[in-house]
């Protein structure tokens, strides 16, 4: 197998993943700067699919590389920072496995993606849609984010559908 040739899209894919990084880096010392970067990353995911149709270079080798970067940018990305919320509270193994559930949502979800034969449609909530709601929902939930990491990762997996823009 020959390697494949990265496109523009392809570094866009790059950069979101590189910002899912960097929101895991930064959550530490700002959850602020961390949802910044893993919205920018939902930003730079959308972009890269409309780069791809646009010069035609949409692909399988584009559709692993996205998927890869997904899973960092939004799942380990907000998993983490949400979680890191509440890394003193004695409760703190209840937020972990909530996080981990979250994760092993949207990880199942990108496999399911990939595997679907219909690209018009979602399937359940996006995980660049989820991954911000959750870093949007767990300051304000605080306590009770454990609720906001197991309804989003329900939501992820739903039944439901709607046509993509």
């Amino acid at each position: 197998m020959e390697f494949e040739r990265l496109h523009a899209k392809d570094f866009v894919t790059l950069a979101s993943g590189a910002l899912g990084f960097l929101a895991v880096f930064f959550a530490v010392s700002s959850y602020f700067v961390a949802a910044l970067f893993v919205a920018l990353a939902a930003v730079l995911d959308a972009l890269d699919g409309r780069l791809a149709r646009w010069e035609g270079k949409a692909n399988a080798f584009g559709r692993e590389l996205d998927s890869l970067s997904d899973a960092v940018a939004f799942g380990v990305a907000p998993a983490f920072a949400a979680f890191y919320l509440q890394v003193f509270s004695p409760w703190v193994w209840v937020y972990a496995a909530s996080a981990v559930v979250f994760l092993a949502a949207v990880l199942v979800r990108l496999a399911r993606f990939n595997l679907y034969a219909e690209k018009k449609v979602y399937f359940g909530l996006p995980s660049p849609a989820a991954a911000v709601l959750l870093l949007v929902l767990a300051p304000v939930f605080g306590a009770y984010s454990p609720v906001a990491f197991l309804v989003l990762a329900y939501l992820m997996l739903a039944d439901f559908s709607f046509r993509k823009r």
